[in-house]
């Protein structure tokens, strides 16, 4: 298991005849565990815009599934398997930032996002109203 931080690895290699060769290397680890946030939300064109701060995929319901504990109980994975959660469009050409879904005026949007780490929060990473966007 890697953990995060400085670490230094010596490889030595002999083959009983020639000298050992020896090398050393440092490297860090960062462990990203930290879900992407959701940094803007707009409508233009019947279409509802999301911007995230890293690239990521993101999934919405529109009302409360069945079954759960509120309308943002739900994970991206689950978008298209799952009756009533949705996955959002990768606007291209955005690296992944920008997502867009069809928007219906009066409807309330509950959207969750993943990294491709499936990093996400527990609940919505933002709930939009339609209408207020």
């Amino acid at each position: 298991q890697v953990v995060a931080g400085k670490h230094k690895v010596k490889v030595e290699c002999n083959d009983g005849v020639n000298p050992v060769a020896a090398l050393q290397f440092n490297f860090e680890v960062f462990i990203d565990n930290v879900f992407p946030k959701v940094t803007r939300i707009y409508k233009e064109g019947g279409k509802l815009f999301v911007v995230t701060d890293e690239s990521a995929q993101c999934g919405f319901t529109l009302a409360e599934i069945e079954g759960r504990n509120g309308a943002c109980d739900f994970g991206v994975d689950e978008a298209g398997s799952v009756s009533g959660i949705d996955l959002m469009s990768v606007v291209p050409n955005s690296g992944g930032f920008r997502h867009s879904a069809n928007f219906e005026e009066g409807r309330n949007y509950h959207i969750k996002c993943e990294d491709s780490l499936h990093n996400q929060p527990l609940g919505c990473s933002i709930i939009g109203t339609g209408g207020e966007l």
